[in-house]
């Protein structure tokens, strides 16, 4: 993989990175191929994959209006170029969720909660510019209470 290539295919994960921080569906919807109607987005809080660009949009946008304030990293990437197709891995997907519950009661212990999850994401080329066409984020499950991964911070 060229540096060029590496450099595009950061470029569309950083602007999912910026679309959450800033819990703008605009930035997270835009990374997805507007041209294949098979797009996918796996993610642990829905039960179903989502296919297509009106389920994942409507998704996003469901999930940033009612988003609390978050950072997000993405760290340890692994990218594998397949002609037109980018394989990438990131093995630590952090979240730290920072929930602003206003007068409801608090669902967890500690005001800011740390998430771990992995994501292998599938891109491919149209023209100059690479779209997400796979997303499949995932939290490792550590029964009964997921504590491991998801803890306070």
């Amino acid at each position: 993989m060229t540096s060029e290539v590496e450099a595009k295919i950061r470029a569309v994960l950083n602007r999912m990175v910026e679309g959450w921080r800033q819990a703008n569906p605009r930035l997270l919807q835009g990374a997805f191929d507007p041209e294949d109607p098979n797009i996918s987005l796996i993610v642990p809080e829905n039960h179903v994959p989502l296919y297509g660009q009106a389920a994942i949009n409507r998704y996003f946008d469901r999930i940033a209006a009612n988003f609390p304030d978050v950072r997000v990293e993405l760290k340890d990437l692994r990218m594998t170029q397949l002609g037109e197709f980018t394989h990438v891995f990131s093995d630590l997907l952090t979240f730290v969720i920072m929930p602003d519950y206003g007068s409801e009661p608090r669902i967890f212990q500690a005001k800011n909660f740390l998430v771990r999850a992995r994501a292998t994401i599938v891109l491919r080329k149209r023209g100059e510019e690479w779209y997400v066409v796979h997303y499949h984020e995932s939290v490792p499950w550590e029964p009964p209470t997921g504590a491991k991964w998801e803890q306070p911070v």
